[in-house]
């Protein structure tokens, strides 16, 4: 069994600076060890200094997804089943949730494998509104989601049997739902047979374009027990 234990986060200036200063910080998410659910307290985190009225932190759990504002008071919390369930996907057991704030598209992003590989996306800048979720593939039980993006996409690296990478690109337009829309996958480009663990890197460039290089991912290569970052693929 595994211990909750708070976690101090951290809120960072995101203005560009030189010397960036902490803002402030605070106990976040401790999670409930008396819960039916209790593996996997890994914490995703994101956050976004332009969203709600003076910034907003998402802290999501395999237990629940909490909303913070920069000073630490809950704007909104949910159980990750009834999240999930309020996003329009089937929960079953939680592995891992992970996200980031797009501000290219002014969308939250969460990740979850679940019943299956599911993308839960916002429908505007503010975390404590709706959200939708989708299953991006077949996969289920996977640990290694992780989601990126840069200025055309959206990208989820997901774990591939035996011991490779697969990875979900879907470009901006698709990603950004509105009204009764859902999000697309029409577009969706599945990359398979790629290196072990391969996670997503996020590019801020504001000037790139659909021609310009793809988005970097990096991936561990493993000799024995020694693990070594190396960058992997491209894509778009």
């Amino acid at each position: 069994m595994k211990a909750f234990i708070a976690a101090s986060l951290l809120c960072v200036s995101l203005i560009a600076e030189k010397n960036p200063k902490i803002e402030n910080s605070f106990d976040a998410s401790s999670g409930n060890p008396q819960a039916s659910y209790r593996d996997h307290p890994d914490l995703a985190m994101a956050a976004c200094s332009a969203c709600g009225k003076s910034g907003q932190v998402m802290v999501a759990t395999g237990q629940d997804v909490t909303i913070y504002d920069p000073s630490g008071a809950v704007l909104k919390t949910q159980s990750m089943t009834d999240f999930l369930t309020a996003a329009g996907v089937a929960p079953g057991m939680v592995n891992d949730p992970r996200g980031t704030y797009d501000p290219f598209i002014e969308r939250w992003i969460l990740v979850c494998s679940c019943s299956t590989d599911f993308l839960m996306v916002s429908g505007t800048k503010d975390a404590t509104a709706t959200w939708k979720g989708i299953a991006i593939s077949g996969a289920s039980g996977d640990l290694t989601m992780f989601p990126g993006y840069d200025k055309n996409g959206v990208y989820i690296s997901e774990f591939q049997p035996k011991l490779n990478s697969r990875v979900v690109a879907i470009p901006s337009a698709d990603v950004a739902w509105s009204g009764d829309r859902n999000i697309s996958l029409a577009h969706e480009a599945i990359f398979t047979d790629r290196p072990y663990e391969m996670r997503p890197a996020i590019d801020p460039d504001p000037r790139k374009k659909p021609t310009d290089q793809g988005l970097t991912f990096a991936a561990t290569s493993r000799t024995g027990f020694s693990v070594s970052p190396r960058i992997a693929d491209t894509f778009f």
